[in-house]
């Protein structure tokens, strides 16, 4: 019996609503269109669609902040990866000192070509 009564009710209240619009100027009734078509257009969103537009809005904004993050990081790395490696350069002229402070005579070092050459040709 409710839903006979709120049916009967949602009728009267359209009916007068509809006579009243058609008395109202132009300009309020476009108005009233207009509006009318926000709220149908507004309900027909589903709620799942709200939800994923935030979750694209929240993502969007963190978005950012990882990759400015990430673009830090490897500014970070790239800049220690080059002094370590001016690091190792600085030392590589230092490796013929070895050679030169070791047991071995400079004879011993003079004679490594012939030594060389023994090996490849006369052997």
């Amino acid at each position: 019996m409710t839903d006979q009564f709120e049916d009967k009710l949602n009728k009267q209240t359209s009916e007068l609503l509809e006579q009243q619009s058609k008395q109202l100027d132009l300009k309020t009734q476009l108005a009233l269109e207009r509006a009318r078509k926000i709220a149908l257009d507004s309900a027909n969103i589903s709620p799942h669609s709200t939800i994923y537009g935030n979750v694209l809005i929240l993502f969007h904004q963190h978005f950012i902040k990882l990759m400015a993050s990430g673009l830090i990081l490897a500014v970070l790395i790239w800049f220690s990866m080059s002094t370590q490696q001016k690091s190792t350069e600085i030392t590589t002229p230092f490796t013929d000192l070895e050679l030169l402070a070791g047991d071995e005579s400079l004879e011993f070092y003079e004679q490594l070509s012939f030594y060389e050459w023994l090996e490849n040709d006369g052997g």
